[in-house]
């Protein structure tokens, strides 16, 4: 059977793509510190009690296992203190074993001015902190790809997940007592990119199913939906 793991497996997209694995037949292993954090609704996955910031515990989490998804993000974006050393571990045993890692990425890394418009062959041009980070998460994942690994990127936009509880668009709409309120920090016109995580979670499994006629290093922009927050209004009252 075919085995992954599932880095970040409590989070949104790690445990979105556990759940698309699993479907897809897979065998499922994550690292946690705490075990009972597991959801209740992915009993069957194999749990290593360890943590990522120790690339031992990554390591040993790997044995025997043919795919990794990095779906680590810690909170409060502590991406230097956390994710940056969590991902070196990871990549440093995604080459040693020769794994394939798929990767969940963002447009924090892309310049809006060079928009609005992206393909895959866009230049990673980051115009914040966040996206300086990510872009340094990306350029090492390039050089885990020179060094034996196989690396998939799959690009998208803001998340949407019914189990997601950090998303964006949580913020935005809120219930009050006369019905939703919708929340517009800047012109309700401007179209933007949404990614339903089940969705983005099924096309990384789809990807990984072709991952052999894949070079080393893949990136991949999923479509997700462009709706401007006026249009997501006028579909909720119309809804509602």
């Amino acid at each position: 059977m075919k085995t992954a793991l599932v880095l970040g497996i409590t989070g949104t997209f790690g445990g979105a793509a556990a759940r698309a694995l699993r479907d897809e037949g897979y065998a499922i292993k994550t690292l946690l510190r705490e075990p009972s954090r597991l959801p209740n609704d992915l009993n069957r996955v194999e749990v290593i009690q360890g943590d990522a910031m120790q690339v031992a515990d990554i390591r040993r989490a790997a044995e025997g296992v043919e795919v990794m998804v990095y779906g680590i993000n810690p909170p409060g974006y502590n991406w230097a203190g956390k994710a940056i050393p969590m991902l070196e571990n990871a990549a440093q045993v995604v080459e040693e074993k020769r794994l394939t890692m798929l990767f969940p990425g963002n447009v924090y890394v892309l310049d809006p001015a060079q928009g609005p418009e992206f393909d895959e062959s866009a230049q990673l041009r980051p115009v914040s902190k966040k996206g300086e980070m990510r872009r340094v998460m990306e350029q090492r994942l390039q050089r885990a790809a020179q060094h034996g690994a196989q690396v998939i990127i799959l690009r998208a936009g803001d998340f949407i997940s019914a189990r997601s509880k950090s998303s964006w668009i949580n913020v935005l709409i809120k219930p009050t007592r006369r019905g939703i309120r919708v929340g517009m920090p800047g012109n309700p016109d401007l179209l933007h990119t949404w990614a339903y995580i089940p969705d983005m979670a099924r096309t990384a499994v789809a990807l990984l199913k072709r991952r052999e006629t894949l070079g080393a290093f893949n990136v991949f922009h999923f479509k997700g939906y462009r709706v401007s927050m006026r249009e997501l209004a006028q579909t909720i009252e119309t809804a509602s």
